[in-house]
């Protein structure tokens, strides 16, 4: 068991490795010139996004805003004050280029939004040069912010070959904050102990390990 799990280490290193992403993508725009592809937003037979719905989605990116600023969310304001930043709005030609950047073939598509995810960060530093943070952030400079990835589901990841975070924060360079991988997935079982602990049902303790219920559709507080 030992060698099996050592090897299934091993094997993962070299897949998800640099090199080997390299490699995916260059073998994926070669068979995506060589196989007939559809523009995201329009189906007009030819690239991943047409020139026309290229340009439509890059000025779609140009204007981030702050959408919510947790004034009145009793549950983070004011111990921790970080606005939430929208790099776009989600409808239309952006929208479908998101969602179709997060399937296999999604790189040429990331490298389109990556630019939009570097305007919101550079707004969301200028917000925080002006904040003067309280509690245990007071004092607290802008400049020793981290950004800090949510881990990809490994079924996802395994099906992509990529992690479309990591590869919206390679293409916003340059990025004023470091990216530091702090989080971990729990399993299953552990999602599962955790609901229990804090005096979950077993029906949803089992809906939560399973990770049941997504983000979407939930309000502010959730």
């Amino acid at each position: 068991p030992w060698a099996l799990g050592r090897a299934a280490q091993v094997l993962d290193a070299a897949w998800f490795s640099g090199r080997s992403l390299l490699a995916r993508v260059a073998v994926g725009e070669l068979l995506a010139s060589l196989l007939p592809t559809r523009c995201a937003c329009c189906q007009v037979p030819g690239r991943a996004l047409c020139p026309e719905c290229e340009a439509v989605v890059r000025s779609q990116l140009l204007h981030p805003r702050i959408v919510d600023d947790f004034a009145s969310l009793d549950v983070l304001a004011p111990r921790c004050w970080a606005p939430i930043v929208s790099a776009g709005r989600y409808s239309g030609g952006l929208a479908a280029a998101i969602l179709e950047a997060k399937r296999p073939h999604g790189v040429p598509l990331l490298r389109v939004l990556a630019p939009g995810l570097g305007r919101a960060l550079r707004l969301l530093g200028s917000e925080l040069d002006g904040a003067r943070l309280a509690g245990r952030w007071a004092g607290l400079e802008a400049s020793e912010v981290a950004l800090v990835p949510v881990p990809p589901a490994p079924g996802s990841l395994r099906r992509r070959g990529f992690s479309p975070v990591l590869e919206l924060l390679a293409g916003a360079r340059p990025l004023r904050w470091h990216s530091r991988s702090l989080l971990r997935r729990r399993g299953t079982f552990q999602r599962g102990l955790d609901a229990v602990a804090r005096g979950h049902s077993l029906a949803d303790a089992w809906r939560t390990g399973r990770g049941a219920g997504g983000q979407k559709g939930r309000g502010r507080g959730g």
